[in-house]
């Protein structure tokens, strides 16, 4: 009766289910039975990989673990071939007698000799925790373990067989800082002080490690103390059941005075799926594998919390949480922080954290956290040093400006989950800021941003229309043409005075001057007599028609060049610069058409400023009728902006840097010394009447344009957080900056010419002069690689010029 339970235990044991092999041993069959050649059930178990069987057989004391086959086989080095489990492995060895452990069966192999040769990693991590096995064993051949494992090719043997070499320290610690550096990496301390011995402990850590993760390097570098220790591991995931991507531990073991040991394990770590779940599973793992080296129960560590920083940390038992998802999860649910203590830590740490809980979070945990159904919504509590999260926001001004957005459509679709997408949402929204703010312009401006957000009516759709319209048509575009006319004008005057130099030159050449001049000296005298008496009239009358060509020999603005071949060039100089900012919309738009497949005609075609002006009041009508509908999707209108920002900064900037910055400086040096003597030599009447002239407003034409442009360009690229304020510091900044280089070239020019004539081809070589400084400046210095590019150069060429 007992040899066939025997058998049939045997056979339980090949082929499972574990409740059968226990039901036939409480019904007497021999646990230390033996089938053909001497196998025992266990042996049979580890064999045919019934891993349920074998952790069964392996618990019960009464089970010989001793006992060797025919081919003086154990269990061990059943375990050491088969098994896939290092902990059972560990646990089994560990139960065995020390000439056990190393017994050779009749090919000359040890157990830890079969699992190099078999390349089983996990029966070898189990193995480094069994402290009986020889490891200077060598095979009938004479060959040491790492000998085989080497001409095997086994790598991830030889990575644990050869712990103490500069190898491999150097791989684990290139493995650490590649890991470290990533902002994805969870990061554990745990440290513990007692009397364990630090190599035991580096060797046990495999067999828990064995577990979950598959070991990829390791090393071990013992101090001048015996007991002191530094090692490092690193390894990955077994497999996808569990969410260990990969990590690296770094073990430091010091010895105190009072003969214990402060052991520290710094561990950096990845997981494959953003969720807290697996963050706890993984934060768990190591965990226990850690103190199930040392024996100790897992409750005796309590981790401190911190978010990810650029600061260091010197707390000893603790866990750094990267923003991530997984992170906010973790935080929230499974630590034991309160929600002041959860408050001061975002806001301690930086936006990103603040992003990703309001745009990145679950609806559901964000619902819990900010829903009306929470005892205390999460952004009206208090941190420690009270102020509330929503204040914090407010406070951070434009610099949070992204974050506030983010966090009203956060309540906007808490709003809609919990009523239902119910009317009133705006209403309800703006009492949610009203509850956490006090009456300030920050919640006016709040208030104001969930109100675009909510669906407008008619009558706003066509009020907003027609401001865009004003906005970017008449002072945009007409602006633009105001500034393009006045530069003609200027252009067209240089022409004209180029013409009269010419027939000044010929009048000098007959004696007309000299003859001007004894005229003028008459008038003089009559102007000396009264006008009311009949030879002051008549004499007036007489030079009336003398007069007509006065201008030709006095002192006007005329005769500022001696040569007329000047004015001709200061009329080739601001033809040019009227004609640039076209050709160099062109080679942009070139470019542009050449890079973009397929090609938006708007995108090529905006880096001319009214085309960009036009498309841009297009797009913010069509946002503005898309608003006024009651299921609007703004997001599509708002992304279409978004992409087309690139043209209206790239339209602003040629604009400012080829044309209006040139003619600014341009025009300032010629006009500042004909409106300085008119200042000094004219009243009052003539003074304001040489202030306000086409020519001055040409100037600060070009000058607001450059001012204006600037500004534009910066409010798109702060997502238009700035303000009127903000154009007053740009214009006045502009104001000091232009006004201090121009003066200082305009004294250097006065100075360079002994009559204080104007001097257009020095002038000209100055601008452009400074401009290949920059040019150089930029592409020797630039942190980016030159390329080969049209978009590189002309980069170089645009960010050269408006910095000029």
């Amino acid at each position: 009766m007992s040899s066939a339970l025997d058998l049939q235990l045997l056979a339980v044991c090949k082929s499972g289910p574990l409740s059968q092999a226990q039901q036939l041993v409480d019904d007497g069959a021999n646990l230390n039975c033996r089938g053909d050649m001497g196998l025992t059930p266990l042996m049979r178990a580890l064999e045919y990989k019934q891993h349920d069987i074998v952790k069964w057989l392996v618990s019960i004391k009464t089970v010989d673990v001793d006992r060797a086959n025919s081919y003086k086989n154990s269990a061990l080095h059943y375990a050491a071939r088969y098994s896939s489990d290092g902990v059972i492995v560990a646990k089994l060895g560990n139960r065995m007698e020390d000439a056990s452990v190393n017994l050779v069966n009749r090919d000359g192999k040890t157990a830890v000799v079969q699992a190099v040769e078999w390349n089983n990693v996990s029966a070898l991590q189990g193995l480094l925790s069994v402290k009986a096995v020889d490891w200077l064993v060598k095979d009938k051949k004479g060959r040491s373990l790492l000998t085989i494992a080497r001409e095997k090719g086994h790598d991830d043997m030889i990575s644990l067989l050869q712990p103490d070499t500069d190898q491999f320290e150097k791989a684990v610690n290139d493995k650490m800082m590649k890991i470290k550096d990533d902002p994805n990496t969870f990061f554990m301390k745990v440290t513990i002080t007692d009397k364990s011995d630090p190599t035991d402990l580096f060797n046990s850590l495999p067999k828990y490690l064995g577990r979950q993760s598959k070991i990829d390097r390791r090393y071990a570098k013992k101090k001048d103390d015996a007991k002191d220790l530094e090692a490092g591991i690193t390894g990955v995931g077994k497999d996808n059941s569990f969410p260990i991507a990969e990590y690296t531990i770094l073990q430091k073991s010091v010895s105190n005075e009072d003969d214990n040991i402060t052991h520290s394990f710094e561990i950096y770590f990845k997981i494959t799926g953003d969720t807290d779940e697996n963050a706890k599973k993984t934060v768990d793992f190591f965990t226990k594998s850690i103190c199930k080296s040392f024996e100790q129960e897992v409750n005796s560590i309590e981790h401190n919390i911190l978010l990810r920083s650029e600061q260091m940390y010197l707390d000893t038992n603790l866990i750094v949480l990267p923003c991530l998802k997984s992170s906010l999860g973790f935080l929230f649910n499974h630590s034991k922080l309160d929600n002041p203590k959860i408050v001061t830590m975002l806001q301690d740490a930086n936006s990103a954290w603040l992003s990703l809980l309001f745009n990145g979070y679950e609806l559901e945990g964000q619902v819990h956290l900010f829903g009306s159904g929470s005892s205390k919504p999460l952004h009206l509590i208090e941190g420690d040093n009270g102020t509330n999260l929503l204040e914090f926001l407010v406070k951070g001004g434009d610099l949070m400006k992204r974050q506030q957005e983010d966090f009203i459509m956060m309540l906007m679709k808490i709003d809609a989950k919990e009523n239902n997408d119910e009317d009133g949402g705006s209403g309800r929204v703006v009492s949610r800021l009203k509850a956490g703010l006090q009456s300030s312009a920050q919640l006016t401006g709040l208030i104001e941003s969930v109100k675009s957000k909510y669906p407008i009516s008619r009558m706003t759709m066509w009020s907003n229309i027609a401001t865009s319209l004003g906005l970017n048509i008449a002072k945009g575009i007409g602006f633009i043409f105001a500034d393009f006319g006045t530069d003609l004008q200027f252009t067209l005057n240089m022409l004209g005075l180029y013409e009269q130099s010419l027939k000044i030159e010929e009048k000098v050449e007959d004696g007309f001057c000299q003859q001007q001049q004894i005229i003028q000296e008459i008038k003089n005298r009559c102007q000396m007599l009264p006008s009311e008496s009949k030879g002051g009239m008549k004499c007036l009358e007489e030079l009336k028609d003398m007069f007509n060509d006065e201008d030709a020999c006095s002192f006007q603005e005329v005769n500022r060049f001696t040569n007329p071949d000047d004015w001709h060039t200061m009329f080739t100089i601001s033809c040019v610069h009227m004609i640039l900012p076209i050709i160099m919309c062109l080679i942009c738009s070139i470019s542009i058409a050449i890079s973009r497949k397929p090609m938006d005609w708007w995108k090529i075609l905006g880096t001319f400023a009214v085309v960009a002006k036009l498309r841009i009041f297009k797009l913010e009508a069509a946002l503005f009728k898309s608003r006024a509908k009651k299921e609007n999707n703004t997001k599509k209108e708002k992304d279409k902006m978004d992409s087309y920002e690139d043209s209206v900064t790239l339209a602003l900037l040629i604009e400012a840097s080829s044309e209006s910055s040139f003619q600014f400086f341009f025009q300032t040096l010629y006009r500042l010394p004909i409106f300085l003597l008119h200042v000094y030599e004219g009243d009052q009447n003539h003074i304001l009447a040489n202030l306000f002239n086409w020519r001055n407003i040409s100037i600060l034409g070009s000058f607001f344009t450059l001012s204006y442009s600037y500004y534009t360009i910066r409010n798109h690229s702060k997502k238009g957080a700035l303000k009127g304020i903000h154009f007053g510091w740009i214009l006045s900044r502009t104001v000091f900056d232009a006004f201090g280089r121009t003066s200082l070239v305009f004294v250097w020019l006065t100075l360079m010419d002994v009559n204080g004539n104007f001097q257009p081809l020095l002038v000209i070589s100055i601008y452009y002069g400074i401009f290949l400084i920059l040019v150089f400046y930029n592409i020797v210095f630039n942190t980016s690689n030159i390329a080969c590019s049209p978009e590189y150069f002309i980069g170089i060429l645009l960010n050269s010029l408006s910095s000029i």
